[in-house]
C-alpha cells in the first residue's frame, strides 16, 4: 500500500527536488512528516501534502490536498503573514514536463512560503537556552491576543474531551499486554470522573454571555514546533487545518497543549510564565 502511494507522487517529489522549480540555484532540502513533504531552497519553501488517508485525515486525491492547502493558507496568513504566500498548481505541459503554475493539466498542488531561519523555531530557541521569562511572557500574551480574535463556536464544552477519552481507550486497549493494564484501567475511570465533575463549568465556559464564549476555532496544535520567534516576537504558524471539530475547543485546552509541551521539556519556569502572562492578559481584557 505504502509503495503504491509513494509511486503516485514520486514524479512530483522528484521534480520538486530538482533545480527546475526554484528561482535560485542551490541545494534542495527535503523534510518528510507524516502528512507532508517540505522542500527548501534559498529563501523559498514548498509544501506538498502526502497522498495518504488516515482515520483522522484524508489527503488521497489532488482535490482534497488542494482544499487542505487552501485552508492552511487561510488559517495562517493572519498570524504569520511574513511566511505564507500562495498555493500553486503543479502542472504537466503538452511535452510531459512538470512546472509550477503552468498552463497544462494540474497534477498536484503545493503551498509556497517564505523560508525562515532554523534559529527562529521556538524549539531551537528553547534548546539554545533562549526561552527567557520575557519570551515566555510574550508568548502568553500573543496567544491570548490570538484567542480573542478566534471565532466563537457553539458546542458542548465537554463533548470533545469525552470523545478524546473514548479514543484513548480504543487506541490503548489493544496494548494492554505492553502497557500497565492496571494503570490504564484506573486512569480512564479517574479521567471520566474528573470530567463529570468539571462538566458544568466547561459547559458554562462554552455558553454565550459574560461567563462564556471560550469555545472557539483555535490553533489546534500549539506546541514549540509550531511557534517561531521573529524579531523578538512570538509567531504562531501551522494551525490544524484538516479537522474543524478537533480545532474547536476551549481556549484553555488549546493553551494547555503548549504548557504541557513546555513541562515535558523540563521548561517549567517558561510554562509558568506563559500561563501567568496569558491569565493576566485575560483578566485585563
Amino acid at each position: 500500500m505504502e509503495q503504491s502511494v509513494m509511486k503516485r507522487q514520486a514524479e512530483v517529489i522528484a521534480y520538486l527536488q530538482s533545480a527546475d522549480p526554484w528561482p535560485v540555484a542551490g541545494k534542495v532540502e527535503h523534510i518528510e512528516t507524516h502528512g507532508a513533504h517540505v522542500f527548501l531552497c534559498g529563501n523559498v519553501a514548498l509544501k506538498l501534502k502526502r497522498d495518504v488517508r488516515y482515520d483522522y485525515m484524508d489527503q488521497s486525491t489532488p482535490a482534497l490536498r488542494h482544499a487542505l492547502l487552501a485552508r492552511e493558507l487561510a488559517l495562517n496568513t493572519a498570524t504569520a503573514p511574513m511566511i505564507y504566500r500562495d498555493v500553486l498548481a503543479v502542472t504537466r505541459a503538452a511535452d510531459g514536463r512538470l512546472s509550477l503554475g503552468g498552463a497544462g493539466k494540474t497534477v498536484d498542488w503545493v503551498l509556497r512560503m517564505h523560508r525562515f531561519p532554523a534559529g527562529c523555531e521556538m524549539l531551537q530557541v528553547a534548546a539554545c537556552g533562549q526561552m527567557t521569562r520575557d519570551v515566555a511572557c510574550a508568548l502568553g500574551r500573543t496567544i491570548h491576543d490570538f484567542h480573542t480574535r478566534c471565532p466563537e463556536r457553539h458546542a458542548k464544552g465537554d463533548a470533545l474531551l469525552r470523545d478524546i477519552l473514548d479514543e484513548l481507550e480504543r487506541v490503548l486497549r489493544p496494548f494492554d499486554g505492553m502497557l500497565d493494564g492496571a494503570a490504564l484501567g484506573s486512569f480512564l475511570p479517574l479521567a471520566r470522573g474528573q470530567l463529570d465533575r468539571l462538566s458544568p463549568l466547561l459547559r458554562e465556559r462554552a455558553a454565550g454571555g459574560a461567563a462564556g464564549g471560550h469555545v472557539r476555532r483555535v490553533h489546534g496544535d500549539l506546541h514549540l514546533r509550531n511557534l517561531l520567534l521573529i524579531g523578538g516576537q512570538p509567531v504562531l504558524f501551522d494551525a490544524l487545518e484538516f479537522d474543524e471539530r478537533l480545532a474547536t475547543c476551549d481556549v484553555l485546552y488549546d493553551l494547555a497543549f503548549l504548557v504541557m509541551d513546555l513541562c515535558h521539556r523540563s521548561l517549567h519556569g517558561a510554562a509558568n510564565a506563559t500561563l501567568g502572562a496569558y491569565l493576566l492578559a485575560a483578566a485585563g481584557s
